[in-house]
């Protein structure tokens, strides 16, 4: 089995049926098998689910849990299921739009052993027929490593492609890891980069039963750096540096949302904890010496804008 289209999903009735068709609709000469793990739905999803297994019963695998296991055990069932060897993830709520996607990954993975991740531009959707925008920022690198990784490289996780042996076995402590995508990215790139493929060949849906949102922004920096640290211990340390350079950015973005919300003693609680979280040498922004000034001397920060913005009138 050369890939594995591995699909997971809870409570996607309106869009799973739009990501199974994606998924059926790829045009390669290789074979290739759609496997489903369904996180033990309450709506309509399992009924869409068990129509398509019956129509492609050749093609599709469910993996229907007789109650929920949460986002990341579901994963990490489906990721072990999964026989191919490549593998290319897919959400219930996204779906993908070019019919050589799988074929145009893999060769691609054929002809560079030492990619890890191919990935590609992915257009966002906030509603049907809405605006459509690009999730991978222009000026990402091509070909990035651990180090652009933890920098906050974009992997949409609906474009990306691993090779199986670098995901499983998946480390004992990965079921207890949310979100897993950070996670899975990570340990794939400990073997090799992640390489950029520019055409967009899939949809990420925004939506408000979708996994991250503005309210929820603070949750998502948290995780993200407590999967940061397991992952240094996991590496042994290995990229220590490039991890606590990445902590100190999510704790100075959870800084900028207490700010914004008003709440300053939490606000200086985080920066803190980002002055003793930078590693030495590493120089901090001017923005980021911005929103200290800001927190922690506010009146000074104000006297010295207003004299920024005289000096400026003046000279003009």
């Amino acid at each position: 089995m050369k890939v594995s289209a591995a699909v997971v999903t809870f409570n996607h009735e309106p869009f799973i049926a739009q990501a199974l068709e994606g998924a059926l609709a790829q045009e390669v000469d290789f074979a290739y098998e759609v496997v489903v793990a369904d996180d033990c739905s309450t709506d309509g999803t399992r009924a869409i689910l068990i129509e398509y297994q019956r129509r492609y019963p050749a093609r599709i695998r469910l993996l229907l849990h007789d109650r929920n296991l949460g986002c990341t055990r579901n994963v990490a069932r489906l990721l072990e299921s999964c026989r191919g060897e490549y593998i290319a993830l897919l959400d219930g709520d996204d779906y993908w739009t070019h019919p050589k996607k799988l074929h145009r990954q893999a060769a691609y993975l054929d002809r560079h052993p030492t990619c890890a991740i191919s990935y590609h531009q992915v257009r966002e959707l906030d509603k049907p027929g809405g605006v459509e925008l690009f999730s991978v920022p222009a000026g990402q690198t091509p070909v990035g490593g651990m180090r652009e990784l933890l920098a906050d490289g974009i992997v949409p996780t609906c474009s990306a492609m691993f090779r199986r042996t670098h995901l499983v076995p998946l480390p004992g402590w990965f079921e207890d890891a949310y979100p897993p995508d950070l996670v899975l990215k990570a340990l794939a790139v400990d073997w090799g980069t992640f390489d950029f493929l520019e055409e967009p060949m899939s949809v990420y849906r925004l939506h408000p039963g979708g996994c991250w949102s503005r309210s929820n922004l603070g949750d998502r920096f948290l995780s993200q750096i407590e999967i940061l640290h397991r992952l240094n211990n996991h590496f042994a340390q290995r990229y220590d540096r490039w991890t606590r350079r990445a902590v100190a950015k999510r704790v100075i973005e959870l800084a900028q949302l207490a700010e914004s919300d008003g709440d300053l003693p939490q606000a200086r609680r985080y920066l803190r904890r980002f002055l003793r979280t930078v590693p030495w040498g590493r120089p901090v922004k001017p923005d980021q010496w911005r929103i200290v000034a800001r927190v922690f001397h506010p009146q000074s920060y104000q006297v010295a804008r207003r004299l920024r913005e005289w000096l400026r009138c003046s000279s003009l």
